[in-house]
């Protein structure tokens, strides 16, 4: 047995704070002695298990602030979870061998103040990436990086009678030689944007010593995990003084978790008052993401657009699926039968903070986007769901979008096709670990409204399709992302860590 704590940021109801609470979780059914230590823990916004006794937190620091006049968030955050780990180490008493560092590894030299303890740092993604212009550098990587295949061999390799790709001709075809230009365009613009007066050199400044900080602190971990093959070779791309080679441990998923919900009804969790003029058979769609801008979610109210009026804006373009003309065109699927698409709706939940600026304004900016293309009236936004809603609306779905382009790992998409849905997913990131194209749902080219109408279209009309591809998809979550797969992993890694293995 390993006395272990976990230092966490914010344990709300996010991707991060799930895995966190999952494997915690984990090893305490391993027989290890958990605590959780937290900056924030609001009891209302948060995961219930960290609330109804199965796991210890403690909250230390939240008196301090998160920004100051709206900047410095990221200094800030460092500043809270220096705080956490001075306090666990010089005021708690409690007893460790093992610290499982999340996020932000700042604190990670100050956990060392006490002797022998092991540090584990779970990297779900470098924060320098994050601010002044990451996300474009993102976009470029995990655009690379799909170009190259990371981490579509270990995918392809499961799955029997898919035929892999073949590695196409270096010239490419004039369409393929058109979109990487229109990619290298936009890298170039992004470049620019990044090298312009905005980026003033206080900021330039400020971000150096912080990026330098936590590639310094980050090396100082006795372990270092990630989430996604992806995010191993963002993490190698970016921390290259680094010589460590990142160990992937998969987020998992507690099957046991959707039991309570697995008989409910829409009616049952009160979305029949929620959703307008819900038709007694109705198709729904659904997207699942915090409400920030990176989760590109303009893109399903666009898709949506496309599929209800056959419209395909200014490109004018039928857009291909990302690996092969597997979909029919929009032409053959639209347009839909009256009856049919009056049966659409498109419900747009996710994590919700009025405390984070982004979530506040970016939700008005989807309600305004709605209204501006005339889908307001089949378009619901919940914030954040609770956990009966949230099963129910993802065992019901049609079809689960995932819009962004660059997910670290995504486990969203797990718990779709873990209640049987297919997922309709940009092929960019993570997901290209998780979603099997053509077999459990549609990796699609990102950014692109028409290719995500087209999926959408094929799963409207064969409903017999989207339900193989949801058994598909729940038989490959419960094969590969299992909670005991991902236990064994955690055990492994704490007893290596307290041994003194790197």
């Amino acid at each position: 047995m390993v006395r272990v704590v976990f230092l966490h940021p914010d344990l709300g109801i996010g991707g991060a704070e799930r895995l966190i609470v999952d494997a915690a979780l984990a090893l305490k059914r391993k027989g290890h002695q958990v605590t959780v230590f937290t900056s924030h823990h609001d009891h209302s916004h948060c995961f219930p298990e960290t609330v109804d006794g199965q796991l210890e937190v403690h909250c230390a620091g939240d008196w301090l602030p998160r920004s100051t006049f709206g900047k410095l968030y990221a200094l800030w955050a460092y500043i809270r979870m220096i705080y956490l780990a001075l306090y666990l180490v010089l005021f708690s008493k409690l007893e460790y061998e093992v610290a499982f560092v999340d996020q932000v590894a700042a604190c990670i030299p100050f956990l060392r103040l006490k002797r022998q303890t092991k540090v584990v740092f779970y990297c779900h993604f470098p924060d320098l990436l994050l601010a002044m212009g990451g996300e474009e550098r993102v976009g470029k990587m995990a655009r690379k990086m799909a170009k190259e295949g990371v981490g579509e061999k270990e995918v392809e390799e499961e799955e029997t009678g898919i035929r892999k790709r073949k590695i196409e001709d270096t010239e490419g075809t004039k369409e393929e030689k058109s979109l990487e230009k229109k990619n290298q365009d936009k890298d170039d613009e992004d470049q620019k944007k990044m090298e312009s007066p905005k980026s003033s050199h206080l900021r330039k400044s400020y971000r150096f010593i912080l990026d330098k900080v936590e590639e310094w602190t980050t090396g100082q971990a006795d372990c270092i995990l990630v989430n996604s093959h992806f995010t191993a070779g963002v993490f190698k791309e970016t921390f290259k003084s680094l010589k460590v080679t990142p160990q992937v441990v998969y987020p998992s998923l507690d099957f046991e978790k959707f039991k309570p919900f697995e008989s409910l009804s829409l009616e049952d969790v009160g979305l029949d008052r929620i959703l307008p003029q819900l038709p007694s058979e109705p198709i729904l769609f659904l997207s699942l993401n915090r409400f920030e801008r990176k989760k590109n979610l303009p893109l399903a109210l666009e898709a949506l657009k496309v599929l209800l009026e056959a419209h395909l804006g200014d490109s004018g373009q039928d857009q291909k699926d990302q690996k092969g003309d597997i979909l029919p065109s929009l032409s053959d699927l639209l347009p839909l039968d009256p009856d049919v698409s009056s049966r659409i709706l498109l419900v747009v939940a996710g994590g919700y903070d009025h405390r984070v600026q982004e979530n506040v304004q970016h939700l008005e900016e989807l309600e305004s986007h709605a209204s501006r293309l005339g889908i307001s009236d089949r378009v619901v936004f919940l914030r954040s769901p609770p956990e009966p809603q949230k099963a129910v609306l993802l065992r019901v779905a049609r079809g689960l979008l995932y819009t962004p382009e660059a997910e670290h790992f995504g486990i969203v998409p797990l718990e779709a096709m873990a209640l049987g849905t297919p997922v309709l997913a940009a092929a960019g990131g993570g997901p290209r670990e998780t979603v099997v194209h053509g077999i459990t749902g549609f990796l699609l080219p990102p950014g692109e409204a028409g290719g995500f109408a087209r999926a959408m279209g094929a799963l409207t009309k064969d409903s017999k399709e989207a339900k193989d591809m949801g058994a598909k998809g729940r038989e490959r979550v419960l094969r590969e992302f299992s909670s005991q797969k991902f236990e064994e992993q955690l055990d492994k890694v704490v007893k290596g860590a307290w041994e003194g293995q790197k």
